[in-house]
């Protein structure tokens, strides 16, 4: 909830710096969408969970990789789907800060369309996801549940609800660039190494991903 996080904070500081015990303050439209956007989604949650959080390799856990250059952005699965695309202009243009392009935003991007794209929830029942991605901050915004950086807190918010609504447990897990290989090679759209290396069948490809 990036917006509600924020204007709260900003309430808090100002309170604080006037003295205040108490502070009344209208919420915003922003605020207030995010709020029924939560709350139509818990209306159809169960509140339960069946999930061992210690097992994340074993069997009924889906393990993705996922990675992102200026150019585009690549991801594969455990069970053999995998995706190479350029990146689109509208993506380019949120990603744009001042003089050059936010590479956090644009793995944060790429992580968000492997899940999405890699995964099939079945309606009713828990699914595990592991991401493995070399880019920390996205680690950190998706293990925490939060980012400070608006751009990618908006998709983080995207990628929760949508976790909430299919009944998906995600965690990321931190790999150097050396080990992620495989979806540096398809981030740079080198899908011919990647096969080659990989063993994965170029009819797996998942192609027209949400951006």
């Amino acid at each position: 909830m990036w917006h509600l996080r924020r204007e709260m904070i900003g309430k808090a500081l100002d309170a604080k710096r006037r003295h205040r015990q108490q502070q009344y303050f209208r919420l915003s439209i922003q605020v207030r969408n995010e709020l029924a956007a939560w709350l139509q989604v818990l209306q159809g949650w169960t509140g339960e969970w069946l999930l061992d959080p210690s097992d994340w390799k074993g069997q009924g856990c889906r393990v993705l990789h996922s990675d992102a250059c200026q150019e585009g952005q690549g991801g594969y699965s455990d069970q053999g789907d995998w995706f190479s695309e350029a990146w689109s202009l509208a993506t380019l243009q949120k990603a744009q800060r001042k003089e050059r392009l936010s590479l956090p935003y644009l793995e944060m991007q790429a992580a968000v369309n492997a899940i999405k794209n890699l995964t099939k929830p079945t309606p009713g029942k828990p699914l595990r996801v592991l991401l493995m991605c070399d880019c920390l901050p996205v680690v950190q915004a998706i293990n925490h549940g939060y980012c400070h950086e608006e751009g990618m807190a908006e998709l983080l918010f995207g990628l929760s609800e949508w976790c909430v609504r299919g009944n998906v447990y995600l965690r990321v897990e931190h790999l150097s660039s050396a080990e992620n290989r495989w979806a540096d090679l398809l981030s740079r759209f080198d899908v011919f190494d990647f096969l080659q290396e990989s063993g994965y069948s170029r009819h797996s490809r998942v192609s027209r991903l949400g951006q």
